[in-house]
């Protein structure tokens, strides 16, 4: 279960514990929750930042870092921070135009995120272009309107149940080969709070 974390939460000095509270209240296991933590929140203050992610590691939390590339955070810190997952912002993807395309930052980005051993999720995925070209750079998972639109919790039960025999990528027209039938979503307005992220195919 990934969980969005504010900037102010972030900065809270009693943070880790509240999270260790919240977790034994809930009875969930920690490695059963992912907090996702904006580069920017992280970068405001970097060694308390990194302090703060050692010790909810030690809870056993998963952390991913939210809207990656925006917060000029220092390549080098990287690679001491428990950092198990980077969600590369939608502003890398956003314009990839065909299947083809091959950004040289965004593909580097992809591939620093391997080498440190995370998982990599792009986000704003709104075509079946986009999702295969970043498939071909090596990226692990696609998060975007693509899939769905952000879905109360209940409605991501259902729609889990109904894409379990479906594949990933959702159908395309016959007359539009590539462009997603579902592709108008990407105009609506998400006022739910649940996001759907899936895994893409190896290429």
């Amino acid at each position: 279960m990934g969980v969005n974390v504010s900037a102010l939460q972030f900065a809270r000095a009693d943070f880790a514990s509240l999270v260790a509270n919240r977790l034994r209240n809930a009875e969930i296991e920690p490695q059963e929750l992912e907090l996702e933590i904006t580069e920017t929140a992280l970068m405001t203050n970097l060694e308390r930042g990194a302090r703060q992610l050692k010790l909810l590691r030690a809870l056993g939390v998963q952390i991913a870092l939210d809207d990656f590339g925006t917060g000029h955070s220092s390549l080098a810190y990287l690679q001491q921070l428990p950092i198990d997952r980077l969600k590369i912002d939608r502003a890398f993807v956003k314009d990839i135009s065909s299947a083809d395309a091959r950004p040289p930052l965004l593909s580097s980005i992809i591939q620093m995120g391997l080498s440190l051993n995370c998982a990599v999720i792009a986000e704003g995925v709104e075509t079946v272009e986009q999702a295969i070209a970043i498939s071909a750079m090596k990226c692990q998972e696609a998060q975007g309107f693509l899939f769905s639109k952000p879905l109360p919790a209940m409605d991501l039960l259902r729609w889990a149940a109904s894409r379990s025999t479906r594949s990933a990528l959702p159908p395309t027209t016959e007359n539009h080969p590539g462009r997603a039938l579902d592709s108008e979503a990407s105009l609506d307005q998400a006022t739910t709070s649940e996001e759907v992220s899936m895994a893409l195919p190896r290429q």
